[in-house]
């Protein structure tokens, strides 16, 4: 479904990494991101089909995204029409309540679209240095997570999700996260953004972006206009199978066996969970109780296989 061109796309250019003045902690440092240097390959579409392909199982997962889905697979499409094949996603808001799957429909987009992601939790964080890097002479000096997840990943265009974006704390201590993020996503200034550790500019533009958010509200102006945000509503009815079905499959990947071994929902529990999921009511259900109620059911057969119901709240 994807391939890896030969063209290779390398983030400091004809740069060096200047030398490193302190051989026992700078030079480790320097070491994880020196592949850099080597190149990395784009993850492009295959063809028109991987693109259908891809956002067929989004949909069928998803069914409450599909304004998403959709205007992800027209972006996709129309530049693979145009001739470029390189998987290049706008930037992204999702904004919505807490527990709509925002969260975990950008990690189920990395991994159809076979990106390698990082997930970096906004919520709180008043210490900017994670995105920019340690400058030289610290003894915790070393790159910023975004060049460090480039080198592990070893993709040029990997997907990096921003969570909980509203909740990112406006102090100045060690820099403001804000800032930082206006500097990674404007396209000028990524293409020569300067990671305080490494001391030289790299293109970092092949990056895909998204993010999410509970409301824009805290959101700073000209952060905000660097985002297409796209609200979320809670999924109702029969959009909550999906839910039921990819928890029973996320459980036997973390149990590491088949789909089938794992203990089948009974009658009465599925004629429960489809009660709530047709009960008329003014507050839908989230995936995540959904989830929870489903993991719940799951434990409690493996832990006195004679107990059997679930309940929704």
């Amino acid at each position: 479904m994807f391939i890896k061109r030969h063209a290779r796309h390398f983030p400091f250019g004809n740069r060096r990494l200047p030398v490193a003045l302190d051989q026992e902690t700078e030079k480790p440092a320097l070491k994880s991101i020196e592949s850099l240097y080597e190149g990395l390959p784009y993850r492009n579409w295959s063809d028109a089909g991987a693109i259908a392909t891809a956002f067929r199982i989004l949909r069928l997962e998803f069914p409450w995204m599909l304004t998403v889905i959709d205007q992800l697979e027209q972006q996709a499409s129309g530049q693979f029409f145009l001739g470029s094949c390189r998987i290049k996603l706008p930037p992204l808001l999702l904004v919505g309540l807490p527990g709509t799957g925002k969260t975990r429909f950008c990690k189920r987009l990395g991994k159809v679209l076979a990106l390698p992601s990082l997930v970096i939790s906004v919520a709180g964080s008043s210490d900017n240095r994670n995105l920019t890097g340690t400058a030289r002479g610290w003894g915790s000096a070393q790159p910023s997570i975004i060049l460090r997840n480039l080198a592990s990943g070893g993709t040029a265009n990997p997907l990096y999700i921003l969570d909980e974006l509203d909740k990112g704390s406006h102090g100045r201590r060690n820099g403001r996260i804000t800032d930082s993020l206006l500097q990674l996503l404007e396209p000028e200034n990524a293409s020569v953004w300067v990671d305080e550790f490494a001391q030289i500019p790299a293109d970092i533009r092949p990056i895909n972006w998204i993010a999410t958010a509970n409301t824009t509200e805290g959101i700073e102006a000209p952060l905000l206009s660097r985002w297409k945000v796209m609200r979320i509503e809670p999924p109702r009815g029969q959009q909550l199978w999906p839910v039921v079905h990819a928890t029973m499959a996320n459980l036997a990947e973390q149990y590491g066996i088949p789909l089938g071994h794992l203990p089948p929902l009974s009658a009465e529990e599925l004629s429960e969970f489809e009660k709530c999921f047709t009960r008329k009511s003014i507050r839908p259900i989230s995936p995540r109780v959904v989830r929870k109620a489903v993991e719940a059911a799951v434990q409690r057969k493996l832990t006195s296989p004679l107990k059997a119901g679930v309940l929704l709240h």
